[in-house]
C-alpha cells in the first residue's frame, strides 16, 4: 500500500508482481489529497487498485491515513489464515508538495522561527550529546544558498511555516505506523514479525521549478498564501536550507552523491 514508482504499465504494477492486495500511487509523488495534482504538468497522478486504475479517490483522502487504512483492512480480513504474511507500506510523506492536516501543523507553530542555520547547529549538538557522532565532528561550510538572516521577514514566515508542515507530516505518519503496531500487538503478532523501517534518500532540497516540464502557469494555480501553506491547493517544499539542517552534519541533501544525499535511517526490529 502506497508509492510504487517502478513502472506504470499493467505488467509492471505490484499486482502483477506477486502482491495479492494493492493500492498504489504509480508515479513518484504529487498531491497528498484527493485533487491528484501532479508535481508538474507533464506528469499524471495515477493510482492502481489490484492492477486496475482508480478513477476517483475518496473526497477526504489523505495519503498517509488511507495507505494505512487499506493495509490494516487486508491484515484484519486475513488474520485467521495460518500462513506468514509480507506487508509493504510505502508512504509518500514527507515528499513534496508538503501537505498535512491543519491541527497537526498548528502543533509546530513557532518551533522553527529561529531558522535553519540555528537548527543545523542544534542537531549537531544533540548528536554529540547522544554519542551518535564524534565530539570533534564539525559542520561543512554553508553551500551557496541564503542564510536565514539574509531572508526578508515575509520569507522567514513562509519558510518557517513550510518546516512546520514538514514536521506535521512526519508526526502524522508516525501515528499511522503506531496503528500498524497496535494491530500487531492486538493480534499477538508483534513478537512474531520482522519490521524494517527505512527511507530512500536524504532530505529533499529541491524546489518546484526543478521538476521536468514545470511551468509558471501551473505553479500560479496554487494558493501558497501563508495561511494555506500545507493545506489543499498549495504546493510548498522543504527547500535547501531546511534540507541541509535536516541532514546535519552530513553534507548537502537528496540528488547529491554525498552523505547528506544518500544516507538515510534504517530501523530493524527482530521477532521476539
Amino acid at each position: 500500500s502506497g508509492k510504487w514508482h517502478l513502472g506504470h504499465e499493467k505488467e509492471h504494477r505490484p499486482y502483477a508482481r506477486g502482491f495479492e492486495e494493492t493500492f498504489t500511487l504509480l508515479p513518484g509523488g504529487g498531491s497528498h489529497y484527493a485533487d491528484k495534482k501532479p508535481l508538474s504538468p507533464p506528469q499524471v497522478m495515477v493510482y492502481s487498485r489490484n492492477g486496475e486504475i482508480v478513477e476517483r479517490l475518496p473526497e477526504d483522502f489523505y495519503s498517509s491515513r488511507n495507505y494505512t487504512d487499506y493495509l490494516l483492512e487486508w491484515l484484519e480480513r486475513d488474520k485467521n489464515q495460518d500462513r506468514p504474511f509480507f506487508a509493504y507500506l510505502s508512504y509518500t510523506a514527507p515528499h513534496d508538495p508538503l501537505h498535512a492536516p491543519k491541527e497537526y501543523i498548528e502543533k509546530y507553530k513557532g518551533k522553527y522561527d529561529d531558522g535553519y542555520n540555528k537548527l543545523r547547529e542544534k542537531r549537531l549538538e544533540s548528536l554529540k550529546r547522544l554519542g551518535m557522532c564524534d565530539e570533534n565532528t564539525s559542520m561543512y561550510p554553508w553551500a551557496g544558498m541564503p542564510t536565514w538572516d539574509q531572508l526578508s521577514e515575509s520569507q522567514k514566515a513562509e519558510s518557517a511555516r513550510d518546516m512546520e508542515v514538514y514536521a506535521a507530516m512526519i508526526d502524522y505518519m508516525d501515528e499511522q505506523i503506531s496503528r500498524v503496531f497496535d494491530w500487531l500487538d492486538k493480534n499477538k503478532q508483534m513478537n512474531n514479525t520482522l519490521i524494517i523501517f527505512f527511507s530512500d534518500n536524504g532530505a529533499n532540497g529541491a524546489v518546484p521549478t526543478a521538476y521536468p516540464g514545470q511551468t509558471q502557469e501551473f505553479l500560479n494555480s496554487f494558493d501558497n498564501s501563508l495561511e494555506n501553506r500545507g493545506l489543499i491547493g498549495s504546493f510548498i517544499e522543504q527547500g535547501p536550507g531546511w534540507a541541509t539542517a535536516s541532514m546535519s552534519p552530513r553534507r548537502l541533501f537528496k540528488a547529491f552523491t554525498t552523505e547528506g544525499g544518500i544516507a538515510s535511517p534504517c530501523i530493524v526490529k527482530l521477532p521476539g
